[in-house]
């Protein structure tokens, strides 16, 4: 990797906190309403040398592993967001089907099929596939996305001031072709927040990432700040839980699953492609 993809890659890790932090101070100035995250440690520490080892692997381990499963979810005052499908590392391009539910109920409750939508994305760019209901399944979408098939594209600009648009950049963001620096983690203000809840993937270190890619100040103290996306890493520096914000508009999660062997089409998209509209939560 040149020095420019470096440095691009590095800044992309700076611009998913930026786009997560502008989301929730945007939520926070509408409203006072907080919705609950995953109860974290009494007593936040900044990390060991080792736990900085973990983080610094675990973007490089997305990498390294391709393709892997994902389960997303928002929730927000109208109602939840799910969604199941995939993100390919390798091209940069996730693929998922999402239902929603009014708030109250669940994406199951009463036995009917909620409303379904097929999404595509990348860290710059980001469709959703509109006029069908229900959605297609993702295996019969994955082999050729067809962009003229009632596909709407918009650029992550557009789409970063919600919950689930921020969700999205942040599962694109978390992949780089070499690990981070270790020693540079060690000294921000990265903080660990316990062990990972997941005992089925035994997860090492639950941590919330740092705020900026410099050393914090002398004399700081670990302080836990919601706007900041939390994840949870195994002992071999595999990301398996991402938990982004908590504000007025919704707090978002992605869960990993396996690593697989689906490639995520990427079509060539052009200025006239993007069209203003967003994606419909």
């Amino acid at each position: 990797m040149n020095a420019i993809t470096s440095s691009r890659s590095r800044h992309r890790f700076r611009l998913i906190l930026i786009l997560v932090l502008s989301v929730i101070l945007v939520s926070t100035l509408a409203t006072v309403v907080v919705f609950a995250m995953k109860p974290s440690a009494a007593n936040p520490r900044f990390l060991t040398t080792s736990e900085a080892q973990l983080v610094a692997t675990s973007r490089f381990q997305n990498f390294n592993a391709g393709t892997r499963e994902v389960e997303l979810r928002v929730d927000t005052p109208d109602g939840i967001i799910t969604g199941r499908g995939y993100f390919d590392y390798v091209t940069g391009a996730g693929l998922a089907r999402f239902t929603s539910s009014a708030s109250g109920s669940t994406p199951t409750s009463g036995g009917v099929e909620p409303p379904s939508t097929l999404i595509w994305w990348t860290f710059d760019d980001m469709g959703e596939l509109r006029g069908g209901v229900p959605a297609p399944e993702l295996s019969d979408a994955i082999p050729r996305l067809d962009i003229d098939a009632g596909w709407v594209f918009s650029p992550r600009e557009e789409l970063v001031d919600s919950p689930l648009g921020a969700l999205l950049t942040v599962t694109a963001g978390y992949s780089l072709d070499r690990p981070d620096n270790p020693k540079l983690i060690e000294q921000s203000d990265a903080i660990w927040l316990g062990t990972g809840a997941d005992d089925a993937r035994n997860t090492d270190i639950n941590v919330q990432l740092p705020s900026a890619d410099v050393a914090r100040s002398e004399g700081s103290i670990p302080r836990e700040n919601p706007t900041i996306p939390r994840v949870e890493i195994d002992a071999e520096g595999m990301v398996w839980r991402i938990e982004v914000g908590s504000g007025a508009h919704g707090t978002g999660i992605v869960t990993y699953g396996l690593s697989s062997a689906v490639t995520i089409p990427v079509p060539e998209l052009s200025a006239d492609t993007k069209k203003t509209g967003g994606i419909q939560e």
